[in-house]
């Protein structure tokens, strides 16, 4: 029961600082006309080609479960506006399949708010991480946030586990929230 409490704790503490995070950055909302859109299409921080593609610009290549009204203001998942990697073109991939290291981009949005949101995954293959140490001469590697290791490029493959991810802790949100909700009555000792 301690442990669940102290999950449920580090769960919603982690949500708070992403949110937190995400308000002090000045991260502005864009307009949205359908489920995909290429509002980002010269990227953020000016580190993706404004030739390259966007998710908003191709068929998404996985099946995922829509987005449902679960009651209570909670949904079974956010959104999904749009998708980019910051130097693979989602269309040729990258030029070596079983070789890569870079940073997957999502912006999400709220189904009720409408706030928006830019969540980042690291994704590579092993041989990749070991190309970007012989490459940058690294002795070491700290990486940050959410990180998807494959054993090679297969886009379908790396936004389904991703997006798989997204569901599952947005049902961790919504079970932590329902926790709160309950009255913690004591309960008798025998």
């Amino acid at each position: 029961m301690d442990v669940t409490k102290l999950l449920i704790f580090f769960a919603l503490f982690a949500a708070f600082l992403i949110v937190a995070r995400l308000l002090s950055s000045g991260d502005q909302s864009f307009p949205v006309q359908s489920d995909l859109t290429s509002t980002e299409k010269s990227g953020e921080e000016g580190t993706r080609s404004n030739s390259s593609i966007t998710g908003a610009e191709i068929p998404f290549p996985t099946d995922v479960a829509p987005v449902e009204y679960l009651g209570g203001g909670k949904y079974s998942r956010p959104i999904l506006r749009n998708y980019y990697f910051k130097k693979i073109d989602l269309v040729r991939g990258p030029d070596n399949p079983a070789t890569f290291f870079d940073e997957l981009r999502l912006r999400l949005e709220h189904p009720d708010t409408g706030y928006q949101w830019t969540i980042h995954y690291t994704v590579a293959t092993p041989s990749g991480i070991e190309a970007l140490f012989r490459a940058e001469n690294f002795d070491s590697l700290l990486l940050n946030g959410k990180v998807l290791l494959v054993s090679r490029w297969n886009l379908a493959q790396i936004l389904k586990d991703v997006m798989d991810d997204i569901i599952a802790e947005q049902q961790m949100l919504n079970s932590a929230s329902e926790e709160e909700e309950r009255p913690n009555y004591p309960t008798p000792e025998s």
